[in-house]
């Protein structure tokens, strides 16, 4: 798991970092969450669907939410108004700022099939 998030231009502390202590001492780590594939196939099961393609994930993280689903073969929303990278994406409380999305997108690798300033 990753040591740290971002939640708009700050990092924080992230449930890797608990994780990796509890390892260091001894204990055993399971990681399930984005962006690992099961945790689709799970949500997918739980919902019903068979079919990833029958799916679609609306997310705010490019490198977890993005980048998971498709792995996974889900079509993706990434939500740029709120969350993750609200604050590079819509910078001065402006709209898209559709330079800085294809910044990120460059440096994560990934591109989201759409994009929606907010879901609503």
């Amino acid at each position: 798991a990753a040591p740290s998030v971002r939640i708009g231009k700050p990092r924080f502390a992230g449930l890797g970092v608990w994780a990796g202590l509890y390892a260091d001492l001894g204990g055993r780590v399971v990681i399930y969450g984005k962006p690992q594939r099961d945790i689709y196939e799970t949500a997918l099961a739980l919902a019903g669907q068979a079919e990833a393609a029958s799916a679609v994930m609306v997310g705010d993280t490019l490198a977890t939410d993005i980048a998971g689903a498709q792995e996974s073969g889900i079509d993706t929303v990434l939500i740029t108004g709120a969350g993750s990278h609200a604050t590079s994406l819509h910078p001065a409380n402006s709209g898209l700022c559709s330079q800085a999305l294809a910044r990120l997108i460059d440096e994560t690798g990934t591109k989201p099939d759409y994009v929606m300033e907010a879901f609503r």
